[in-house]
């Protein structure tokens, strides 16, 4: 029941009027809808009123959120395929596309549970990356193929990786490649346009200008770099083959 001076102009939570305190108990922990638990009070009357009423409740949930939770790595099927990612190496048929979509669920100490869903917006889901598992399951969830713990995926794939040295050569090439790339194209863009630090005085609409130049600038020489790389590693293989 804690609370910290707030100088926000934020509205209390119980009476709307100006706000001065923040329950630092739950502050900054996930609010299940995409955002962060931030309740504010103009004193601690109102504060003491809602923590009786509804926040005691409230504040032990929002801190369950954020700890002690069970993570799960779940690969399933989706409802909407219309974004589907193809791929096409050079030279070859297409590879058949796969519709396994991977989400996390999670599930807190009270028993509420999540869906956190970060690469959505490949099928035409845009809002938050958090909903509950119940509305992900009814909006989103075909069928399930495999659940597995938090890291295991990962882990997996970096051993098939690992066990096979060409692999795992190209494969840190691929990111040395493209961070001294990215770095060295965006000295280069500050030095043609203007620093990066500048944008915080340039109007909404400037500010949009260039953002729009320095994206389209980036994603032109980052897809220069990774054809290059993808000509390379294409030219390892097929040596390693014919060897």
């Amino acid at each position: 029941m804690d609370v910290t001076r707030n100088a926000d102009p934020h509205h209390c939570s119980v009476c709307r009027k100006h706000a001065v305190s923040v329950c630092k108990a739950c502050k900054g922990t996930p609010d299940g809808m995409g955002g962060i638990t931030a309740v504010y009070y103009c004193g601690a009357t109102c504060q003491k009123r809602d923590w009786e009423a509804q926040h005691k409740h409230d504040c032990k949930a929002a801190k369950e959120r954020h700890m002690n939770a069970n993570i799960r790595e779940v690969s399933l099927r989706v409802k909407n395929e219309r974004l589907m990612l193809v791929g096409l190496p050079q030279k070859s048929q297409p590879i058949a596309p796969s519709a396994q979509h991977v989400v996390f669920r999670i599930t807190l100490p009270s028993e509420e549970c999540y869906a956190i869903d970060l690469t959505a917006s490949q099928y035409g889901w845009h809002g938050p990356a958090t909903l509950s598992w119940d509305t992900f399951v009814t909006e989103r969830l075909d069928t399930i193929d495999n659940e597995c713990g938090l890291g295991e995926t990962k882990h997996a794939l970096r051993g098939d990786i690992d066990a096979n040295d060409l692999v795992r050569k190209q494969h840190q090439s691929v990111l040395d490649c493209v961070k001294k790339g990215f770095d060295h194209n965006l000295r280069v863009w500050q030095q043609q346009n203007m620093p990066l630090k500048a944008f915080s005085r340039c109007s909404e609409e400037e500010f949009k200008i260039n953002q729009a130049l320095l994206l389209t600038f980036m994603y032109k020489k980052i897809s220069e770099i990774c054809a290059k790389i993808d000509r390379k590693h294409e030219a390892e293989t097929l040596s390693a083959w014919s060897n």
